[in-house]
């Protein structure tokens, strides 16, 4: 009866491990496979830095989008540019003020409607701010209403 259980458990643990490593013989992965695996955990920052136990994703949180980055045509990031510019919203020089914020009388809400004008209708205003004199005259910043008022009638 003392040799029969060392000998039963002994039995038991051998049919249970020969299943267990029958079982792993299957999962090892190729290395194409982990080589795949391996480039996918540096793009997407799960690798760890250095002596750190911090991935490189927790270091540089702006280096590693937390989600997918949508690929645009070309066509649609020239596009976005074009509606920048229009806009206002290009950074120009060593300043990080945008267009928009250096020369706001360019770039404001009236004169976004004047893009929406027909030709006909510009060249009107123009007719009348000329027969008004409602232009500014060279460098100063007066209209020619306001330099030669007897030229021009008043709006009363």
């Amino acid at each position: 009866m003392k040799r029969t259980l060392p000998v039963l458990s002994f039995a038991v643990a051998t049919l249970f491990a020969g299943q267990a490593m029958a079982l792993n013989v299957n999962t090892t992965p190729t290395r194409a496979e982990v080589q795949a695996e391996l480039a996918q955990a540096i793009n997407a920052g799960e690798m760890l830095s250095g002596d750190s136990s911090q991935t490189l994703r927790e270091m540089y949180p702006a280096v590693y989008p937390s989600q997918p980055v949508a690929v645009k045509t070309r066509a649609e990031v020239r596009a976005e540019l074009e509606q920048a510019v229009r806009e206002g919203n290009v950074v120009t020089g060593e300043s990080s003020a945008t267009l928009s914020e250096m020369y706001p009388a360019l770039y404001s809400a009236a004169q976004q409607d004047v893009a929406v004008k027909s030709r006909a209708q510009v060249q009107s205003e123009l007719a009348d701010a000329v027969r008004a004199g409602d232009m500014v005259s060279g460098q100063s910043s007066q209209t020619l209403n306001q330099i030669y008022p007897q030229l021009y009638p008043t709006n009363s």
